[in-house]
């Protein structure tokens, strides 16, 4: 998820301007991974909404809907209407996300949300994604994820080396910090321009 897009960031990404049957994905990757027994098949579950009304009601309720997938934490992040990151995270049930919500609501419009099987990091509210990208205190990029990132140790190291912080034990927080170093680097989308998400696809690849 990214500031000022309306785009949602996975293996797909989505032109938020369109819908019906004029929805099309701007970019799509496909991973091809090895067959894994059924019994030892856990698969994330991941929501995203972009529409009208408050965008934490139909993610928890996508997100329930993907329990029987199974899971040890949750999460969600909106951006609200000052164009900041909200994000309510927890480990353990989406009742207990819920509760957290009824306490802090997350305003907005548009937001992710995410069931987390533990692979690394244990099953813990920081551990839980989402998770940002960029500085600390103004954070460019939300992401979930699905799968292991294989060589994120060595990702990490260098993102370290360059001033990085990380906040978690996870692999996926190593993507959100790449792709906020890339859109740095072609100076995020630019509204005007003829494509104005070719910067964020282009982070993403």
């Amino acid at each position: 998820l990214k500031k000022g897009t309306g785009t949602l960031v996975e293996t797909v990404i989505w032109d938020g301007s369109r819908s019906g049957p004029r929805a099309s994905p701007l970019f799509q990757q496909t991973v091809r991974r090895p067959e894994t027994p059924k019994s030892k098949q856990f698969m994330c579950g991941i929501v995203g909404y972009i529409g009208p009304h408050d965008a934490v009601d139909f993610l928890i309720e996508g997100l329930r809907r993907l329990e029987y997938r199974g899971y040890d934490s949750s999460g969600v992040v909106t951006i609200d209407d000052g164009e900041e990151f909200a994000v309510t995270k927890t480990a353990g049930r989406i009742d207990d996300l819920f509760a957290k919500l009824r306490k802090s609501p997350a305003p907005g419009c548009i937001g992710l949300g995410h069931t987390r099987w533990a692979t690394h990091g244990p099953a813990t509210d920081t551990n839980a994604h989402p998770h940002l990208g960029g500085d600390r205190d103004d954070a460019v990029v939300a992401i979930v994820h699905n799968g292991v990132i294989e060589n994120f140790r060595t990702l990490k190291q260098r993102l370290i080396e360059e001033g990085y912080e990380f906040a978690t034990a996870t692999d996926t927080e190593v993507i959100a910090h790449l792709l906020a170093k890339e859109l740095a680097e072609r100076g995020g989308p630019d509204e005007n321009a003829i494509d104005p998400y070719a910067p964020l696809i282009e982070a993403v690849q």
